[in-house]
């Protein structure tokens, strides 16, 4: 609690570079890419995913700049995670292992499933549930291209021929839209 008058100081200088060089960087960003291997190594030893079509409610979705509307989405569970899944625009609803877009939106058709009726969305959850598994099964090749020490370490990856540029701290939040053709 800090006393009337009185300011906080922070015990790290934000003015202080998180890296020193290119080589510090260079081995950061291939620990990433190693663990990224190893996840990958998991989820082909992994049981395939299986989900169940848990709900279809109606929603709002957000389908571009201030455009909104109500429409069905279905939700498809698994013991790791849950899947909210809804048709008609040009989001990428499940990224693959490799960044890509394992299904669009658009691939979906507008009214999905049945609002109240969860059997309605046992055909999409199905049809997502062989996806997953084959892309657990697929072999997704990583390469270092480039690291660079800028203030913190930034990592490029060659990921299946599309290079991403991302902060060393992870893969997580790589998607289709952030990556562009490797030279």
């Amino acid at each position: 609690m800090l006393i009337a008058g009185a300011t906080a100081s922070v015990a790290t200088d934000c003015s202080r570079p998180l890296c020193d060089d290119d080589d510090e960087c260079r081995a950061s960003c291939q620990r990433n890419l190693e663990r990224a291997a190893e996840a990958d190594a998991d989820a082909a030893a992994a049981a395939p995913v299986e989900l169940a079509a848990l709900s279809c409610t109606e929603a709002t979705v957000g389908a571009g700049d201030d455009e909104v509307s109500e429409r069905p989405h279905c939700a498809c569970e698994s013991e790791e995670r849950n899947y909210d899944l809804w048709g008609g625009d040009g989001h990428c609803l499940v990224v693959a292992r490799n960044a890509s877009c394992l299904l669009w939106a658009t691939e979906l058709p507008r009214d999905v499933c049945v609002p109240g009726d969860a059997a309605s969305c046992a055909p999409v959850c199905d049809d997502l549930e062989a996806l997953l598994t084959e892309d657990a099964s697929r072999t997704v090749t990583r390469t270092l291209v480039e690291a660079e020490c800028n203030f913190s370490c930034y990592c490029t990856a060659d990921i299946d021929g599309t290079c991403f540029t991302y902060p060393d701290f992870g893969l997580e939040g790589l998607g289709p839209e952030s990556g562009v053709p490797c030279p």
